[in-house]
């Protein structure tokens, strides 16, 4: 049978119930400005501001650039990676439905 009683005849310590709430990382003075994490309402608000049209864009180079805060420019920076391999992939696809229409044109009129 389990005893919790040490090998010398001492109780074991109760310590009580034990917090594991973690700190509020956002908040945290501890953490220089260069390093502090972006909230996930921050994240959405990059988004939007980023699929504007020319401003979004614009936006999206200075914070890819930006040296104020590195969650931030790294944000900017897979964002902009995303949107490169969009514009590639729908580049490839626009390329690729011309020639399927061209062969399928070409094709209608050998009857």
């Amino acid at each position: 049978m389990y005893n919790n009683n040490y090998p010398n005849g001492n109780v074991a310590p109760n310590y009580g119930p034990q917090s594991y709430a973690q700190p509020n990382p956002y908040n945290n003075p501890s953490i220089p400005p260069y390093y502090r994490p972006i909230k996930p309402w921050g994240y959405i608000g990059y988004m939007l501001l980023y699929s504007l049209p020319l401003i979004g864009f614009i936006m999206l180079i200075v914070n890819a650039l930006a040296e104020d805060n590195i969650n931030k420019r790294n944000f900017a920076r897979s964002y902009l990676w995303i949107m490169l391999i969009s514009v590639i992939i729908s580049i490839l696809l626009t390329i690729l439905f011309v020639i399927i229409g061209v062969i399928a044109g070409n094709a209608s009129y050998n009857y």
